[in-house]
C-alpha cells in the first residue's frame, strides 16, 4: 500500500497526491492554511516516491489509480475530493471516472489532463534529459515557474525533486503515463465536480487557457481559477490562496 501521510480529524476526506517532480513535501506550506476540524487531509506518496520512494512498480496510470483506490479502501474513505497537482491530475480525473460513486469532487492544479503530456521532439529531449541530470531538471523547474525566482529557489527545488523520487520513477512515469495515455472519449460528459487551478507565470501548455481548450468541450462540470502571482507551483509560491481555493472548493 501507498504510504502517506495524514493531518487533521474532520469528517470530509481529502486525498492529496504530488507531481512529476515532488511529494507530499510540496504541500508543507499549506498545513497551517487547512482546516483540520472540517477536513482530514491524506497526503500520499505514489510507488517511487517520497514516503513510497522503496516501492517499484510498472509505473503507469492504471497502477497508479489501483494503489490509490486501494489507499481509499484500506481508510475506508467515502464522499472523498481528490486533490491533484501536475501529473496526477491524469490519476485523479480517471479515478473520478472509475470510483465515481466515491470521488465526490477533484481539484487540478496546473494539470496533465486526460489528453496527457503533448510533447514535439525537442520538448521530449528536454524531459527525458531532466530525468537524470541535475541542470535541465532545474531548467524544467525555471521553465514552468516563470524564470522569476533566484538560483537558490532552482537549486533547492532540483535538489528536493531528486531526494523526492527514483531515477526509475520518474522515467517510468514519464515515458508509461504522461506520454502514453490517453482517454478523453472515456471521460468525456463527466459529471465530477472538477476545479482547475492554473499559475499566470506557468509554461504555456499549462495556463487556463490552454486547459480551458482541452477540457471545456469534455467535462461539463469544470470550473477554472488563475493564480495571477503563481506559476506552476502555487502551493508553494501562493499558499494562502492556493489553500483558500481547494478548501472553499471542496467544502
Amino acid at each position: 500500500m501507498l504510504n502517506y501521510k495524514a493531518i487533521g480529524y474532520g469528517p470530509k476526506k481529502v486525498v492529496v497526491l504530488h507531481d512529476w517532480l515532488g511529494d507530499h513535501r510540496n504541500y508543507l506550506g499549506i498545513e497551517r492554511y487547512l482546516s483540520q476540524d472540517h477536513f482530514t487531509w491524506i497526503f500520499a506518496d505514489l510507488r517511487g516516491y517520497g514516503l513510497s520512494r522503496g516501492i517499484a512498480g510498472q509505473y503507469t496510470l492504471s497502477e497508479a489509480v489501483a494503489d490509490v483506490w486501494a489507499l481509499i479502501e484500506k481508510l475506508n474513505l467515502d464522499n472523498v475530493a481528490l486533490v491533484s497537482h501536475s501529473m496526477t491530475g491524469m490519476v485523479a480525473l480517471r479515478m473520478a471516472l472509475e470510483f465515481s460513486d466515491r470521488v465526490a469532487k477533484v481539484v487540478a492544479a496546473a494539470p496533465v489532463t486526460d489528453a496527457g503530456l503533448e510533447l514535439d521532439h525537442a520538448s521530449l529531449t528536454f524531459f527525458t534529459k531532466a530525468v537524470t541530470d541535475q541542470t535541465t531538471c532545474g531548467e524544467v523547474i525555471a521553465n514552468v515557474t516563470g524564470g522569476r525566482y533566484g538560483e537558490e529557489w532552482r537549486a533547492l527545488k532540483t535538489r528536493l525533486a531528486f531526494e523526492a523520487s527514483t531515477e526509475e520513477a520518474r522515467m517510468g512515469y514519464l515515458r508509461n503515463m504522461l506520454l502514453k495515455e490517453r482517454f478523453t472519449e472515456d471521460i468525456r460528459g463527466l459529471s465530477t465536480p472538477v476545479l482547475a487551478i492554473c499559475g499566470r507565470h506557468d509554461a504555456p501548455a499549462f495556463v487556463e487557457e490552454a486547459i480551458r481548450a482541452k477540457t471545456h468541450e469534455v467535462l461539463p462540470n469544470i470550473s477554472y481559477e488563475t493564480i495571477e502571482e503563481s506559476g506552476h507551483y502555487m502551493m508553494e509560491e501562493a499558499p494562502v490562496r492556493f489553500a483558500s481555493l481547494i478548501q472553499a472548493f471542496i467544502s
